[in-house]
């Protein structure tokens, strides 16, 4: 085998030393260096092999263990591998302590004993100079006090003579003692100042503080703000008092942001409007009320809001609707005070034809009105010449009256037979609009005369004035007479044309 392996924790007994060569099965044995202690766990001896190699623990020796160092007040150490020999020792300060000495030390061998290379470090508080004094104002610290690491102190100003006006403290009341290396204090914060704040009162144009009203406001005074109608903020609502007397932030600016209400019109009615905000673009359309126009068929309008917060041009009125006059050819007015030069939407009119005329398909008068749509209610009617009925000429009869002597539509006629025709029909008859008459005319139709008399006798005809074709009557005789003949006769016709009686009266003996 080759020479034996060197180890840093032990070395070869003085005999194995100087050899160069190693023939197999020869041992060597290793003592431990200072600071390492044997192994019980392992043979301190290794062997040449067969193979030419050494063979044995690598691990005869181990390190010695230096004691446990302690912490330092205020500190703590660090702990990390054992505190074996060659190890360190790391140590760090509480938060608001400063490290004196070294922050490591080592295990060590001093005079062939394990043990540290010096003292553990020492942890004291971190010290801040005194805080700083304030004009007009003091400190709540000791004089000539210790001020470490934690220690805080809280400022306030003096107080005034009444009516003055008061110090304010500018910044935070309270500072304490830190540190931003962990070597030195220093204060957390400038100290604040005591000092006299004056605010004037905010005024805002198109807008108005909420606050109640003062004269002048002081240190951190907080006023709102709010804008009058249609107009809108632009900044923040709330401003506070700064130490340097102005308002931060800035005081708002009320812009326009709305037209005024759209005007009014007479006889229109506004639509579309959603609230009383009306931002540019708005548009808004007026509607004319039922019969009222802008113009000559126009009934609606619509105006806008423009960048400059006016409405375009608005029309001044909605005007009634007017209508065509309702002149008629051969027709007049029944009430001549209903005549006008202009008509307008709820105006009516009477109207009657002239003599002679008549309505086509109306009555003798028409009520027309002037309706929303510039037109009259019915249409205006025509006025026709008067239809009239044919005489109405009977045959065996004749008029007894008429209404009129021209026969028009109403006229009315009563007719009545000659004598010895009786009137088959209505005697009344009426003119009508299809110049036909109502009922339809009626004729004469002949009738027979008396029937003959009986001497002594009566017949059933006494009372009975027309006898028509057809008609019977029955004779009888007086009591204690005979009837000699037929005691009925019959009104008949020979020749198709004359009525007469079938025969002579019966006798009574």
């Amino acid at each position: 085998c080759e020479p034996p392996p060197r180890f840093s924790f032990a070395e070869l007994k003085p005999e194995y030393r100087g050899t160069d060569k190693f023939t197999a099965g020869s041992a060597v044995e290793y003592v431990c260096r200072p600071g390492y202690m044997k192994n019980v766990r392992a043979r301190s001896v290794l062997i040449c092999g067969k193979d030419d190699e050494w063979k044995g623990s690598d691990k005869i020796c181990i390190p010695k263990l230096c004691s446990y160092p302690g912490e330092p007040a205020n500190g703590r150490l660090l702990l990390g591998e054992r505190f074996s020999f060659g190890s360190t020792a790391n140590f760090t300060c509480e938060p608001g302590h400063r490290l004196i000495g070294d922050s490591q030390i080592q295990c060590v061998i001093k005079d062939g004993v394990v043990t540290w290379d010096r003292e553990i470090p020492v942890c004291e508080p971190i010290p801040c100079l005194p805080p700083p004094d304030i004009a007009n104002g003091v400190h709540s610290g000791a004089v000539g006090g210790d001020f470490s690491y934690g220690a805080s102190v809280t400022y306030q100003c003096n107080t005034v003579r009444r009516g003055e006006m008061p110090f304010s403290l500018i910044g935070d009341a309270s500072i304490h003692c830190t540190t931003v290396d962990n070597l030195n204090g220093v204060w957390s914060k400038p100290a604040p100042e005591c000092k006299v704040v004056r605010c004037k009162h905010p005024n805002i144009d198109n807008g108005r503080v909420l606050s109640r009203y003062r004269a002048e406001y002081t240190y951190r005074d907080t006023v709102m703000f709010d804008c009058n109608l249609r107009y809108t903020m632009n900044g923040s609502d709330i401003s506070t008092c700064t130490e340097n007397s102005l308002w931060d932030p800035p005081v708002p600016i009320c812009q326009r942001s709305s037209c005024d209400d759209p005007p009014d019109v007479h006889n229109a009615v506004k639509k579309n409007i959603a609230g009383n905000l009306f931002p540019v673009k708005t548009l808004i359309t007026y509607e004319c009320k039922v019969g009222h126009e802008f113009n000559r068929g126009e009934n609606m309008w619509h105006i806008e809001c423009l960048p400059d917060f006016t409405w375009t041009e608005v029309s001044h009125s909605c005007e009634r609707v007017h209508c065509p006059n309702p002149d008629v050819e051969n027709g007049k007015f029944v009430h001549a005070w209903e005549y006008k030069e202009n008509y307008e939407y709820g105006d009516s009119v009477q109207i009657t034809c002239n003599d002679g005329y008549t309505f086509k398909g109306h009555d003798n008068e028409v009520v027309l009105r002037c309706t929303a749509n510039g037109a009259w209610d019915p249409e205006i009617p025509e006025c026709i010449l008067e239809p009239r009925c044919p005489e109405p000429v009977i045959d065996h009869g004749r008029e007894v009256y008429k209404s009129r002597d021209d026969y028009t539509r109403g006229t009315q006629v009563r007719i009545t037979c000659d004598s010895g025709y009786i009137l088959r029909g209505q005697a009344s008859i009426e003119c009508q609009a299809d110049k036909t008459w109502a009922p339809q005319l009626p004729f004469c139709d002949e009738v027979c005369g008396p029937p003959p008399e009986i001497i002594r006798g009566q017949h059933s005809g006494l009372k009975t004035e027309h006898f028509p074709y057809g008609s019977e009557v029955t004779y009888r005789c007086a009591e204690g007479l005979s009837l000699v003949g037929e005691s009925s006769i019959y009104c008949t016709s020979n020749d198709g044309v004359n009525l007469t009686w079938s025969g002579p009266a019966p006798e009574c003996k």
